[in-house]
């Protein structure tokens, strides 16, 4: 299990990110990917309706790829003890115990839930260089307090994965 939040201002890549990571770990590692948001690739979308099925049956994301975006609008740090934080927390918490990645999108770590941020292993900051086709990462891990900076090239075919105008809306009440 690898936990990964993908921290940056608007329109900086975060969302692009999450998309490879999540379209690698389909190809590569053949995991089933599940998301909060729509993608062009096999995945099933993560709703309110899916999380009560998953608190019934664990089994259903065993070995597979999360990716979040926005998840700072249901795992927020001052809503601590709401619905929708503690559903969340416990789903996250989970997931070491099932072979899971995850990956989740923010515009600030801090804005995120602390049960969630203390599971974080990687942070990443992308910054997206239109003109060049290329998305920098600079990746933190967390952990081992150690800091180093990679560059993807060609992301603009990644696009076409995802709807980049879509709002994420994780309606849990």
């Amino acid at each position: 299990m690898t936990v990964i939040a993908i921290v940056g201002q608007p329109r900086s890549g975060k969302t692009l990110l999450m998309t490879i990571i999540l379209k690698n770990d389909h190809d590569d590692k053949n995991n089933r990917i599940f998301s909060n948001y729509k993608l062009t690739f096999a995945h099933e979308i993560l709703n309110k309706d899916f999380m009560k099925k998953y608190v019934k049956d664990k089994e259903t994301l065993i070995n597979s790829s999360i990716g979040l975006d926005d998840v700072h609008t249901f795992m927020e740090s001052r809503i601590s003890g709401s619905v929708k934080n503690r559903i969340g927390s416990y789903f996250m918490l989970q997931t070491g115990k099932n072979n899971i990645d995850l990956v989740y999108v923010t515009h600030f770590i801090g804005m995120v839930d602390k049960r969630l941020r203390a599971i974080t292993e990687y942070v990443l900051y992308p910054t997206f260089d239109k003109e060049k086709d290329l998305l920098k990462v600079k990746i933190v891990d967390v952990f081992r307090r150690k800091t180093k900076k990679k560059i993807i090239r060609n992301v603009s075919k990644y696009f076409k994965l995802y709807d980049t105008t879509e709002v994420v809306d994780f309606d849990m009440d």
